[in-house]
Protein backbone atom coordinates (compact mmCIF):
# COMPACT_ATOMS: atom_id res chain seq x y z
CA UNK A 1 0.00 0.00 0.00
CA UNK A 2 1.54 3.33 -1.06
CA UNK A 3 0.86 7.03 -0.68
CA UNK A 4 -0.96 7.22 -4.02
CA UNK A 5 -3.68 4.81 -2.80
CA UNK A 6 -4.11 6.92 0.32
CA UNK A 7 -4.39 10.07 -1.79
CA UNK A 8 -7.07 8.43 -3.97
CA UNK A 9 -9.09 7.40 -0.92
CA UNK A 10 -8.81 10.83 0.71
CA UNK A 11 -9.90 12.56 -2.52
CA UNK A 12 -12.92 10.26 -2.79
CA UNK A 13 -13.93 10.73 0.85
CA UNK A 14 -13.52 14.50 0.51
CA UNK A 15 -15.99 14.51 -2.37
CA UNK A 16 -18.54 12.57 -0.32
CA UNK A 17 -17.82 13.88 3.15
CA UNK A 18 -21.42 15.05 3.49
CA UNK A 19 -22.33 11.40 4.14
CA UNK A 20 -20.31 11.12 7.34
CA UNK A 21 -19.19 14.62 8.32
CA UNK A 22 -22.06 15.37 10.71
CA UNK A 23 -23.43 13.34 13.60
CA UNK A 24 -26.77 11.67 13.09
CA UNK A 25 -28.51 14.22 15.29
CA UNK A 26 -27.25 17.10 13.12
CA UNK A 27 -27.96 16.01 9.55
CA UNK A 28 -31.16 18.07 9.18
CA UNK A 29 -29.57 21.18 10.68
CA UNK A 30 -26.62 20.69 8.29
CA UNK A 31 -28.93 20.34 5.26
CA UNK A 32 -27.78 16.81 4.40
CA UNK A 33 -31.22 15.71 3.21
CA UNK A 34 -31.00 18.49 0.64
CA UNK A 35 -27.50 17.36 -0.35
CA UNK A 36 -28.55 13.73 -0.80
CA UNK A 37 -29.24 13.46 -4.55
CA UNK A 38 -32.97 13.00 -5.09
CA UNK A 39 -32.44 10.45 -7.85
CA UNK A 40 -30.21 8.43 -5.49
CA UNK A 41 -32.92 8.33 -2.86
CA UNK A 42 -35.62 7.41 -5.35
CA UNK A 43 -33.41 4.69 -6.80
CA UNK A 44 -32.69 3.21 -3.37
CA UNK A 45 -36.30 3.35 -2.22
CA UNK A 46 -37.42 1.38 -5.28
CA UNK A 47 -35.21 -1.58 -4.31
CA UNK A 48 -36.45 -4.79 -2.80
CA UNK A 49 -35.79 -5.27 0.91
CA UNK A 50 -33.07 -7.86 0.17
CA UNK A 51 -31.26 -5.63 -2.34
CA UNK A 52 -31.44 -2.66 0.06
CA UNK A 53 -29.88 -4.72 2.85
CA UNK A 54 -27.12 -6.21 0.69
CA UNK A 55 -25.61 -2.98 -0.69
CA UNK A 56 -23.07 -2.51 2.17
CA UNK A 57 -21.67 -5.94 1.31
CA UNK A 58 -20.61 -5.05 -2.22
CA UNK A 59 -23.74 -6.22 -4.03
CA UNK A 60 -24.74 -3.47 -6.45
CA UNK A 61 -28.25 -3.82 -7.94
CA UNK A 62 -28.37 -3.30 -11.70
CA UNK A 63 -31.45 -1.09 -11.38
CA UNK A 64 -29.64 1.72 -9.54
CA UNK A 65 -28.87 5.05 -11.20
CA UNK A 66 -25.54 5.01 -13.04
CA UNK A 67 -23.75 7.58 -10.86
CA UNK A 68 -24.90 5.79 -7.68
CA UNK A 69 -23.55 2.51 -9.05
CA UNK A 70 -20.28 4.29 -9.87
CA UNK A 71 -20.11 5.57 -6.29
CA UNK A 72 -20.63 2.10 -4.86
CA UNK A 73 -18.17 0.53 -7.27
CA UNK A 74 -15.55 3.12 -6.33
CA UNK A 75 -15.88 2.14 -2.68
CA UNK A 76 -15.24 -1.46 -3.67
CA UNK A 77 -12.23 -0.51 -5.83
CA UNK A 78 -10.63 1.55 -3.05
CA UNK A 79 -11.10 -1.09 -0.36
CA UNK A 80 -7.96 -1.90 1.64
CA UNK A 81 -7.00 -5.54 1.96
CA UNK A 82 -5.89 -6.32 5.52
CA UNK A 83 -4.41 -9.67 6.66
CA UNK A 84 -6.70 -11.51 9.04
CA UNK A 85 -5.83 -13.32 12.27
CA UNK A 86 -9.13 -14.12 13.96
CA UNK A 87 -9.32 -16.29 17.05
CA UNK A 88 -12.73 -16.29 18.70
CA UNK A 89 -12.62 -15.67 22.43
CA UNK A 90 -14.93 -18.28 23.96
CA UNK A 91 -16.41 -18.57 27.44
CA UNK A 92 -15.40 -15.06 28.50
CA UNK A 93 -16.11 -14.25 32.13
CA UNK A 94 -18.45 -11.24 32.30
CA UNK A 95 -16.89 -8.07 33.68
CA UNK A 96 -19.08 -5.49 35.36
CA UNK A 97 -19.56 -2.39 33.24
CA UNK A 98 -18.38 -4.00 29.97
CA UNK A 99 -20.92 -5.09 27.37
CA UNK A 100 -20.30 -8.36 25.46
CA UNK A 101 -19.06 -6.58 22.30
CA UNK A 102 -16.48 -4.50 24.14
CA UNK A 103 -15.45 -7.55 26.16
CA UNK A 104 -14.68 -9.40 22.91
CA UNK A 105 -12.73 -6.39 21.61
CA UNK A 106 -10.61 -6.03 24.74
CA UNK A 107 -10.08 -9.75 25.14
CA UNK A 108 -8.89 -10.28 21.57
CA UNK A 109 -6.70 -7.17 21.63
CA UNK A 110 -5.08 -8.20 24.92
CA UNK A 111 -4.24 -11.62 23.47
CA UNK A 112 -2.72 -10.02 20.34
CA UNK A 113 -0.64 -7.67 22.52
CA UNK A 114 0.55 -10.62 24.61
CA UNK A 115 1.59 -12.65 21.55
CA UNK A 116 3.75 -9.78 20.30
CA UNK A 117 5.25 -8.88 23.68
CA UNK A 118 5.95 -12.49 24.58
CA UNK A 119 8.06 -12.92 21.45
CA UNK A 120 10.15 -9.89 22.40
CA UNK A 121 10.47 -10.42 26.14
CA UNK A 122 8.46 -7.30 27.03
CA UNK A 123 7.01 -7.17 30.55
CA UNK A 124 6.09 -3.48 30.85
CA UNK A 125 3.31 -1.68 28.99
CA UNK A 126 2.05 1.88 28.69
CA UNK A 127 -1.65 2.19 27.83
CA UNK A 128 -2.27 5.49 26.02
CA UNK A 129 -5.79 6.70 26.73
CA UNK A 130 -6.47 4.07 29.37
CA UNK A 131 -10.00 5.26 30.12
CA UNK A 132 -11.57 3.26 32.94
CA UNK A 133 -8.73 0.73 32.90
CA UNK A 134 -10.45 -2.19 31.19
CA UNK A 135 -7.55 -3.14 28.91
CA UNK A 136 -4.94 -2.55 31.64
CA UNK A 137 -6.68 -4.82 34.11
CA UNK A 138 -7.23 -7.62 31.59
CA UNK A 139 -3.59 -7.58 30.47
CA UNK A 140 -2.45 -7.68 34.08
CA UNK A 141 -4.93 -10.30 35.26
CA UNK A 142 -4.43 -12.63 32.29
CA UNK A 143 -0.75 -12.25 31.55
CA UNK A 144 0.88 -10.49 34.51
CA UNK A 145 2.12 -7.34 32.77
CA UNK A 146 3.04 -4.25 34.74
CA UNK A 147 1.16 -1.37 33.18
CA UNK A 148 1.13 2.40 33.33
CA UNK A 149 -2.28 3.71 32.25
CA UNK A 150 -2.29 7.30 30.99
CA UNK A 151 -5.58 9.18 30.63
CA UNK A 152 -6.25 12.91 30.08
CA UNK A 153 -9.67 12.90 31.79
CA UNK A 154 -9.21 13.25 35.55
CA UNK A 155 -12.64 11.76 36.33
CA UNK A 156 -11.82 8.66 34.31
CA UNK A 157 -8.55 8.29 36.19
CA UNK A 158 -10.40 8.50 39.51
CA UNK A 159 -12.98 5.96 38.33
CA UNK A 160 -10.26 3.59 37.09
CA UNK A 161 -8.59 3.73 40.51
CA UNK A 162 -11.91 3.11 42.29
CA UNK A 163 -12.63 0.11 40.04
CA UNK A 164 -9.15 -1.19 40.77
CA UNK A 165 -9.63 -0.91 44.53
CA UNK A 166 -13.01 -2.62 44.37
CA UNK A 167 -12.54 -5.35 41.75
CA UNK A 168 -8.74 -5.77 41.33
CA UNK A 169 -7.18 -4.89 44.71
CA UNK A 170 -4.18 -7.18 44.18
CA UNK A 171 -3.15 -5.20 41.08
CA UNK A 172 -2.41 -1.90 42.84
CA UNK A 173 1.34 -2.57 42.77
CA UNK A 174 1.44 -3.56 39.11
CA UNK A 175 -1.16 -1.30 37.43
CA UNK A 176 -0.89 2.48 37.90
CA UNK A 177 -3.20 5.18 36.52
CA UNK A 178 -2.03 8.77 35.98
CA UNK A 179 -3.51 11.89 34.41
CA UNK A 180 -1.68 13.37 31.43
CA UNK A 181 -2.54 14.70 27.98
CA UNK A 182 -0.44 12.80 25.43
CA UNK A 183 1.52 14.96 23.02
CA UNK A 184 4.61 14.64 20.86
CA UNK A 185 6.74 15.72 23.84
CA UNK A 186 5.26 13.26 26.37
CA UNK A 187 8.08 10.73 26.40
CA UNK A 188 9.97 12.37 29.27
CA UNK A 189 6.81 12.31 31.39
CA UNK A 190 6.22 8.65 30.54
CA UNK A 191 9.82 7.74 31.39
CA UNK A 192 9.58 9.51 34.76
CA UNK A 193 6.29 7.80 35.63
CA UNK A 194 7.66 4.36 34.70
CA UNK A 195 10.63 5.01 36.94
CA UNK A 196 8.39 6.11 39.84
CA UNK A 197 5.87 3.29 39.44
CA UNK A 198 8.10 0.31 38.62
CA UNK A 199 11.73 1.53 38.92
CA UNK A 200 12.10 0.93 35.18
CA UNK A 201 14.31 2.89 32.79
CA UNK A 202 12.75 2.60 29.30
CA UNK A 203 16.13 3.45 27.78
CA UNK A 204 17.41 0.05 28.90
CA UNK A 205 14.23 -1.99 29.50
CA UNK A 206 11.86 -2.83 26.62
CA UNK A 207 8.46 -1.18 26.94
CA UNK A 208 5.44 -1.47 24.62
CA UNK A 209 2.94 1.32 23.96
CA UNK A 210 -0.64 0.08 23.54
CA UNK A 211 -4.02 1.75 22.99
CA UNK A 212 -7.62 0.71 22.56
CA UNK A 213 -9.56 3.38 20.75
CA UNK A 214 -11.95 4.22 17.99
CA UNK A 215 -10.15 5.75 15.05
CA UNK A 216 -12.35 8.81 14.87
CA UNK A 217 -15.86 10.14 14.50
CA UNK A 218 -16.10 9.43 10.79
CA UNK A 219 -17.97 6.19 11.17
CA UNK A 220 -21.12 4.66 12.45
CA UNK A 221 -20.39 2.27 15.28
CA UNK A 222 -22.71 -0.66 14.67
CA UNK A 223 -21.55 -3.76 12.80
CA UNK A 224 -22.75 -3.88 9.19
CA UNK A 225 -24.11 -7.35 9.92
CA UNK A 226 -26.82 -5.74 12.04
CA UNK A 227 -27.96 -3.83 8.97
CA UNK A 228 -28.16 -7.04 6.95
CA UNK A 229 -30.48 -8.63 9.52
CA UNK A 230 -32.90 -5.70 9.77
CA UNK A 231 -36.49 -6.25 8.67
CA UNK A 232 -38.50 -3.76 6.63
CA UNK A 233 -40.35 -2.71 9.77
CA UNK A 234 -37.08 -2.21 11.69
CA UNK A 235 -35.76 -0.01 8.87
CA UNK A 236 -38.96 2.02 8.98
CA UNK A 237 -38.79 2.52 12.75
CA UNK A 238 -35.04 3.28 12.74
CA UNK A 239 -35.33 5.83 9.94
CA UNK A 240 -38.27 7.59 11.56
CA UNK A 241 -36.60 7.73 14.97
CA UNK A 242 -33.38 9.03 13.41
CA UNK A 243 -35.28 11.68 11.44
CA UNK A 244 -37.33 12.88 14.41
CA UNK A 245 -34.29 12.98 16.70
CA UNK A 246 -32.46 15.14 14.15
CA UNK A 247 -35.48 17.46 13.90
CA UNK A 248 -35.30 18.09 17.65
CA UNK A 249 -31.70 19.26 17.31
CA UNK A 250 -32.69 21.48 14.40
CA UNK A 251 -35.22 23.25 16.64
CA UNK A 252 -32.61 24.55 19.08
CA UNK A 253 -30.73 27.84 19.00
CA UNK A 254 -26.98 28.30 19.24
CA UNK A 255 -25.72 27.46 22.72
CA UNK A 256 -28.49 24.93 23.33
CA UNK A 257 -28.51 21.15 23.14
CA UNK A 258 -31.11 18.40 23.25
CA UNK A 259 -30.57 15.73 25.91
CA UNK A 260 -32.39 12.56 26.79
CA UNK A 261 -34.10 12.71 30.16
CA UNK A 262 -32.72 10.07 32.49
CA UNK A 263 -35.19 7.68 34.09
CA UNK A 264 -38.08 8.98 32.02
CA UNK A 265 -39.66 5.57 31.57
CA UNK A 266 -40.12 3.62 28.36
CA UNK A 267 -39.05 5.42 25.20
CA UNK A 268 -41.82 6.54 22.85
CA UNK A 269 -40.79 5.67 19.29
CA UNK A 270 -41.93 6.91 15.92
CA UNK A 271 -44.58 9.28 17.20
CA UNK A 272 -46.43 11.28 14.56
CA UNK A 273 -47.07 14.33 16.72
CA UNK A 274 -44.89 16.91 18.41
CA UNK A 275 -45.83 15.94 21.97
CA UNK A 276 -44.90 12.32 21.35
CA UNK A 277 -41.66 13.29 19.58
CA UNK A 278 -40.36 15.37 22.50
CA UNK A 279 -41.30 12.78 25.11
CA UNK A 280 -38.12 11.82 26.97
CA UNK A 281 -36.11 14.81 25.70
CA UNK A 282 -35.33 18.26 27.06
CA UNK A 283 -33.41 21.33 25.89
CA UNK A 284 -30.59 22.59 28.07
CA UNK A 285 -28.31 25.60 27.94
CA UNK A 286 -24.88 24.28 26.87
CA UNK A 287 -23.04 26.43 29.43
CA UNK A 288 -25.32 26.70 32.47
CA UNK A 289 -27.17 23.41 32.04
CA UNK A 290 -30.49 25.10 32.78
CA UNK A 291 -33.60 23.59 31.20
CA UNK A 292 -35.30 25.53 28.38
CA UNK A 293 -39.01 24.64 28.04
CA UNK A 294 -40.45 23.36 24.78
CA UNK A 295 -42.62 26.07 23.25
CA UNK A 296 -45.22 26.74 20.57
CA UNK A 297 -42.38 28.10 18.42
CA UNK A 298 -40.63 24.74 18.65
CA UNK A 299 -43.88 23.03 17.66
CA UNK A 300 -44.27 25.31 14.65
CA UNK A 301 -40.71 24.60 13.48
CA UNK A 302 -41.23 20.87 14.00
CA UNK A 303 -44.39 20.88 11.88
CA UNK A 304 -42.66 22.94 9.19
CA UNK A 305 -39.74 20.50 8.91
CA UNK A 306 -42.07 17.51 8.83
CA UNK A 307 -43.97 19.20 6.01
CA UNK A 308 -40.73 19.98 4.16
CA UNK A 309 -39.55 16.35 4.38
CA UNK A 310 -42.72 14.22 4.17
CA UNK A 311 -40.54 11.13 3.55
CA UNK A 312 -37.94 12.15 6.12
CA UNK A 313 -37.73 8.74 7.79
CA UNK A 314 -37.10 7.00 4.47
CA UNK A 315 -34.47 9.56 3.48
CA UNK A 316 -32.77 9.17 6.88
CA UNK A 317 -32.56 5.41 6.32
CA UNK A 318 -31.06 5.98 2.86
CA UNK A 319 -28.41 8.16 4.50
CA UNK A 320 -27.73 5.41 7.05
CA UNK A 321 -27.31 2.95 4.19
CA UNK A 322 -24.68 5.18 2.58
CA UNK A 323 -22.91 5.61 5.93
CA UNK A 324 -22.88 1.87 6.54
CA UNK A 325 -21.51 1.24 3.05
CA UNK A 326 -18.69 3.78 3.34
CA UNK A 327 -17.93 2.98 6.99
CA UNK A 328 -15.06 0.54 6.49
CA UNK A 329 -13.30 2.81 4.00
CA UNK A 330 -13.53 5.76 6.42
CA UNK A 331 -12.08 3.75 9.28
CA UNK A 332 -9.32 2.08 7.31
CA UNK A 333 -8.06 5.29 5.70
CA UNK A 334 -7.25 6.67 9.15
CA UNK A 335 -5.41 3.49 10.08
CA UNK A 336 -3.53 3.57 6.78
CA UNK A 337 -2.59 7.22 7.33
CA UNK A 338 -1.23 6.42 10.80
CA UNK A 339 0.68 3.43 9.48
CA UNK A 340 2.40 5.56 6.84
CA UNK A 341 3.04 8.35 9.36
CA UNK A 342 4.77 5.96 11.77
CA UNK A 343 6.88 4.51 8.96
CA UNK A 344 7.94 7.99 7.83
CA UNK A 345 8.67 9.37 11.31
CA UNK A 346 10.22 6.32 12.98
CA UNK A 347 13.25 4.90 11.24
CA UNK A 348 13.86 1.27 12.08
CA UNK A 349 10.19 0.47 12.70
CA UNK A 350 8.09 -1.89 10.63
CA UNK A 351 4.32 -1.44 10.59
CA UNK A 352 1.38 -3.56 9.57
CA UNK A 353 -2.40 -3.61 9.85
CA UNK A 354 -4.02 -6.82 11.07
CA UNK A 355 -7.67 -7.74 11.39
CA UNK A 356 -8.19 -9.57 14.70
CA UNK A 357 -11.98 -9.62 14.97
CA UNK A 358 -14.78 -10.44 12.58
CA UNK A 359 -16.52 -7.23 11.53
CA UNK A 360 -19.82 -8.91 12.47
CA UNK A 361 -18.62 -8.86 16.07
CA UNK A 362 -17.35 -5.28 16.03
CA UNK A 363 -16.41 -2.55 13.53
CA UNK A 364 -13.33 -1.95 15.74
CA UNK A 365 -11.59 -5.02 14.39
CA UNK A 366 -8.22 -3.83 13.02
CA UNK A 367 -5.01 -3.17 14.94
CA UNK A 368 -1.93 -1.20 13.92
CA UNK A 369 1.25 -2.98 14.99
CA UNK A 370 4.60 -1.12 14.94
CA UNK A 371 7.72 -3.01 15.97
CA UNK A 372 11.42 -2.20 16.01
CA UNK A 373 13.35 -4.11 13.40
Amino acid sequence: MDDSKLEDIVAFLTDFQWIFKHSNTKFIEAGILDTLPKHWAESLLCLSHADFNNIPFGKIPASLERDLKDFLQRISDLAITVPTIIVEERHLKPIRGINPKKLQEISRLSRQIHEICQERGIAYLVDLGSGLGYLCQMLNERFGYKILGIECDEERVKTARKRQERFFPTSTGSVKFVKHFISISSWEFIADELQKAFHVDPATTPVALVAFTRVGDLTVTSPASRWKRMTEEEHKIHGKNMFQRAILDALTDEGQEVQRIKKCGERVTSSDDFVGAICGFEIRDSITGSIIPWSSEHRSKWESLCEKYPRGGELAECLTLLQTTIQELCENVILLDRKLAVEEASKGFSCCLVKILDADTSPRCIVLIATKA
